[in-house]
């Protein structure tokens, strides 16, 4: 699993395929955990399942890419995700990025203030189960966004 911070800006809530570009720190960890390839070349993409804080799911992808000589990984929404985009975030607002393995299947999910604040009690967790467990509880939350209320 790989869990990192997104600040919302107005080119993102603009842009036709809303990129979200995956920090270079977590490269490595898309390809143990085989959410990526190994020897991914620029252009491969990866099929994923992008969760809103409210539960709605659209297909998307991780593209890798090379851009003035350094490599990236972004992942990337279809258009007909703009508007539930739009409504579900705000621009300058914090957005958590959860990335994982679920059946076999890559789960990508944006979580709003709401939706940190009730990770942060699984974030604690340790041991081989840890990771498995907080992806459950992510989609226990997406499942049921009601019961942050």
């Amino acid at each position: 699993m790989i869990s990192f911070p997104f600040r919302v800006t107005k080119a993102f809530l603009e842009s036709p395929d809303h990129p979200i570009t995956i920090p270079m720190e977590h490269h490595y960890k898309l390809r143990d955990e085989g959410v990526v390839g190994k020897t991914d070349k620029v252009g491969a993409t990866v099929a994923i399942t992008v969760v809103l804080p409210d539960g709605r799911r659209f297909n998307g992808r991780i593209v890798h890419g090379e851009a003035g000589g350094k490599f990236y990984y972004q992942m990337r929404v279809p258009g007909e995700a703009s508007v539930p985009l739009c409504r579900a975030f705000a621009t300058e607002e914090f957005v958590q990025v959860v990335i994982g393995v679920v059946s076999h299947d890559v789960h990508v999910y944006l979580l709003g203030d709401r939706g940190q604040a009730y990770l942060r009690k699984f974030l604690e967790f340790k041991g081989p189960q840890a990771e498995a467990r907080v992806l459950e509880e992510v989609g226990k939350l997406t499942r049921r966004p009601e019961a942050l209320v």
